[in-house]
């Protein structure tokens, strides 16, 4: 309980006054423009190209240093340590 009363008191050693830690972090977010329709018309040539749309971009994020964090259908989410 000690620990709670100490998160809400004003003196200077109060945790709730300390600054937050801060980093630099850059995110990459991808998304295949017009992929729905792509889907509709084209389904197997759209499958072959997000195999490769995929491992290109897998690869280019893990060569600059990054981090695959999901993926979304024709959708990429990275995120890098450095800008």
């Amino acid at each position: 309980m000690h620990e709670i009363r100490g998160a809400f008191d004003s003196s200077p050693q109060s945790p709730a006054l300390m600054p937050p830690p801060s980093r630099t972090a850059t995110f990459l977010l991808t998304d295949i423009e017009g992929s729905t329709r792509l889907w509709q018309e084209q389904r197997v040539a759209m499958n072959v190209a997000l195999e490769a749309h995929d491992a290109l971009l897998r690869a280019a994020v893990e060569q600059a240093g990054g981090t695959v964090v999901k993926t979304t259908g024709d959708g990429l989410l990275a995120a890098f340590d450095r800008p």
